[in-house]
């Protein structure tokens, strides 16, 4: 599947078969990899916001209204919060090879590609250098 902006999508793990969606830690909802199997997960959509490689990333749902953005903090780790404070994203399709890459816009930091680290039994969303990105195959939202 091709990416379209403004379009809602699940961002599929290639392996695992699973989608993402959020938890809450420390007041806010973090992304992770969800539990099930064959779960898609959240539906994620991106607003484009400088051009047609910057975007915004808005997830439906959330535990706190208008918290539904993706921002990368400074330590890398990703979570949803307001659209004023969200991180720009570049969208790398893979030249039609079916995966999604994302990374964060702008910034020369080493660790701003996203991929997951993870805790226990859980996958979380966070940045890395970019030979540990993950790639998602994107899946329409019905």
């Amino acid at each position: 599947m091709s990416f379209e902006p403004n379009k809602g999508f699940h961002l599929i793990d290639s392996h695992t078969g699973k989608g993402l969606g959020y938890e809450v830690y420390a007041s806010y909802d973090y992304i992770r990899e969800v539990a099930q199997d064959n779960n898609k997960g959240s539906v994620f959509t991106f607003e484009e916001v400088e051009n047609e490689y910057h975007y915004k990333i808005r997830v439906d749902g959330g535990h706190w209204g208008d918290y539904n953005y993706l921002t990368m903090s400074s330590k890398g780790w990703v979570y949803l919060d307001s659209k004023a404070n969200a991180t720009n994203w570049t969208v790398d399709d893979n030249f039609g090879a079916g995966l999604l890459k994302l990374s964060e816009s702008g910034l020369k930091r080493e660790e701003r590609h996203l991929g997951y680290t993870q805790s226990g039994e859980k996958k979380w969303l966070s940045g890395k250098r970019f030979e540990n990105r993950k790639g998602f195959k994107l899946v329409a939202a019905d």
